[in-house]
């Protein structure tokens, strides 16, 4: 009982949960050949070293190989590659893989500013992704934006008000000069 009273401890004391989405953009779907995404960009830089997780909705066409790979800035780097033959195809599935952030390989250094993912392989069958959130820890939590895409849609919103808020002033203005 000893022994597993110490390993229960020693899992709770271990688990490292960051909540804050690292990468920008990452609500909507996004599909591709190969590359699932462009890239999403990184709203800070990670610490070498650290433990980072990242989660999210992946799908893949009929016949692609199920492979979800993961790299820093550029595609030198490699994050993680995972396989797994029992995803299915054609339907959405949830996917979270922990590893330690990198930023060399060989003779690559990278920057740390972007988070290439990449789904099966090079044989021009789609791969989707969806609410990808990428996380300081070993712990993946629900989805959420990142604090500067909660920050621009509410300056987006402002700007939309404002710009209303104009138009109605120069059409009223406008209504007045022609009834008077």
């Amino acid at each position: 009982q000893a022994k597993l009273d110490a390993l229960s401890t020693e899992k709770v004391e271990n688990i490292e949960i960051g909540g804050r989405n690292l990468l920008l953009n990452t609500k909507n779907e996004r599909s591709g050949t190969y590359n699932v995404s462009p890239s999403y960009i990184l709203t800070e830089k990670p610490i070498v070293g650290e433990s980072y997780t990242l989660s999210g909705w992946f799908k893949f066409s009929e016949g692609k190989l199920k492979r979800i790979m993961a790299y820093n800035s550029g595609g030198y780097v490699s994050l993680f590659s995972w396989t797994n033959n029992e995803w299915p195809y054609d339907e959405w599935f949830y996917f979270s893989r922990t590893f330690t952030w990198r930023n060399k390989s060989g003779d690559y250094t990278v920057n740390d500013t972007h988070v290439y993912i990449y789904g099966g392989a090079s044989d021009g069958l789609l791969s989707y992704a969806k609410l990808i959130k990428l996380e300081k820890g070993n712990k993946a939590t629900d989805w959420t934006p990142a604090p500067e895409d909660v920050e621009a849609s509410i300056e987006t919103a402002k700007t939309d008000a404002e710009d209303a808020a104009k138009a109605y002033a120069d059409a009223k203005a406008e209504a007045e000069r022609v009834l008077a």
